[in-house]
């Protein structure tokens, strides 16, 4: 039997572990399926991570008939262990049945799971299908690496940047020539992901283009399953656009994005940890359900130290933290007394001078602690990063340091309500990670409401990026709450 034979016979299974003497055993399997974003490349590197943590010397990647379909395998010479890996990448819309019905471990996702995701899987005879609320809890929900949506043009296209009001104008067919957006008088050749892709929905949605799953494959040239044929497409001609993600960009140039309050951000490591350009994202894996030893195994591995390396050696973006930029903090100082809400809201002075006071001397980690959707729990990502900031604040460069922690709030609502939240907020941090991470480190808690926030406050989806809790470091000091 070939070993294109066997990986066919075998496609029930992920991944297993067993001597290959003890045949009477059932394998331990595990399953991914899902994002294409993550299933082209790093889903194959986090199980050749995993393998090799696991004492595996080497793995093979076995492709079957399908591009987005293969299977890895390696084996134990000394003792014939297998350890086996199966992967369909059809795109993020295509992971939630095969996770419900119990044909995968692992819900690949370039996007948060939505209602509409299982209320798909039910409709396919998935069963029990539980509550969008229990699939976004964290362990369930579990964030892996960090991305961005890049808009992408040919090399040769003299455009600088691009609003999003104008990439909303562009994917709606309302603009069909570059010189209508600053460029040359050109036609403007539309490409995209297909639309079971996650990176399809994160651009719909932070966009904002209408019925969008109508309107872009009426005006797209075509529409691609995979990021790479679709960012090779689009740098071979010069009048041609797409969008992929961070890892996908290859020979294409990425384009700055303006926010609607005219905020310019480039694509960086530090603003896509810091989920500051506008078109950041998450990418996850959903698991439901008892899991096997091996899954169990394996999502420690994806969520640890180790993966981090192999997340940015992918092209995506680790969590490991970073310190800001040197001209950072200087950016939120001048920005500070803007609420970005055209003009609505009117920042107090104190705040603005708290805010200074706060970052005096101090430096901006990546690390934002945020919050689950109409609730004062935090998020997935921000369960592990209170793990993260313990560790980080115990190595060597970081010991003589102490944390500073800001509280910020949107600015729609009362505004005294909104500051007392953000101090509580901060205040909450503090005393997770001492209970959580047994960590005591913190200089001083400050709440400064809708002070310099990071997004526009003028729609929904900005306004939650603004409810956070900010981490700075600064050298040690003496502890205070203000």
């Amino acid at each position: 039997m070939t070993m294109r034979h066997l990986a066919a016979a075998l496609s029930g299974f992920l991944l297993f572990a067993v001597p290959l003497c003890a045949t009477a055993q059932t394998p331990v399997s595990l399953g991914l399926a899902g994002s294409n974003t993550i299933g082209q490349k790093l889903a194959a590197d986090l199980v050749e991570g995993f393998a090799t943590a696991q004492g595996f010397p080497s793995t093979q990647l076995i492709s079957d008939a399908k591009p987005e379909e293969y299977d890895i395998q390696a084996t134990r010479a000394e003792d014939g262990t297998q350890l086996r890996a199966h992967v369909e990448a059809h795109g993020t819309g295509t992971g939630a049945e095969k996770l419900l019905k119990g044909k995968a471990d692992f819900w690949m996702a370039s996007r948060q799971a939505n209602q509409k995701d299982l209320d798909e899987a039910a409709k396919a005879g998935a069963a029990p299908v539980p509550p969008l609320a229990e699939m976004l809890a964290p362990g369930a929900e579990n964030v892996i690496a960090l991305d961005a949506v890049l808009v992408i043009v040919s090399p040769r296209n003299p455009v600088r940047s691009l609003s999003l009001a104008q990439l909303r104008d562009v994917y709606a067919g309302k603009v069909n020539n570059w010189s209508q957006v600053g460029g040359p008088d050109l036609p403007i050749s539309v490409f995209a992901r297909d639309t079971n892709s996650g990176t399809f929905d994160t651009f719909c949605a932070l966009v904002k283009v209408a019925d969008c799953k109508k309107t872009i494959p009426a005006i797209a040239k075509k529409m691609f399953e995979s990021s790479e044929d679709l960012s090779d497409t689009v740098a071979a001609g010069l009048g041609n656009i797409g969008f992929v993600g961070f890892a996908y960009a290859r020979n294409a140039r990425v384009v700055p994005v303006v926010s609607d309050c005219n905020i310019l951000s480039y694509p960086n490591g530090f603003a896509v940890k810091a989920e500051e350009y506008p078109l950041s994202r998450r990418l996850f894996f959903y698991s439901y359900g008892p899991q096997s030893k091996t899954a169990k195994q394996f999502l420690e591995f994806v969520k640890s130290d180790a993966a981090q390396p192999v997340i940015k050696d992918a092209g995506f973006i680790d969590f490991r933290p970073e310190l800001a930029p040197d001209d950072y903090a200087g950016n939120r100082l001048d920005a500070a007394g803007n609420a970005l809400d055209g003009g609505k809201t009117r920042i107090r002075p104190s705040d603005k001078h708290k805010f200074e006071d706060a970052v005096q001397n101090a430096n901006r980690l990546p690390i934002t602690f945020r919050y689950r959707a109409g609730s004062d729990e935090l998020d997935s990502r921000s369960e592990e990063d209170l793990r993260r900031l313990a560790a980080l604040m115990r190595t060597p460069a970081f010991t003589t340091q102490e944390v500073v922690l800001i509280g910020f709030t949107q600015a729609q609502g009362d505004y005294e309500a909104n500051r007392q939240l953000s101090l509580s907020r901060a205040a909450a941090v503090r005393e997770r990670l001492k209970t959580t991470a047994g960590f005591t480190r913190v200089a001083a808690v400050f709440g400064v409401g809708p002070a310099a926030p990071v997004a526009c406050n003028s729609d929904a989806n900005a306004r939650f990026l603004n409810q956070r809790v900010e981490v700075w470091v600064r050298p040690g000091a003496k502890p205070a709450v203000k």
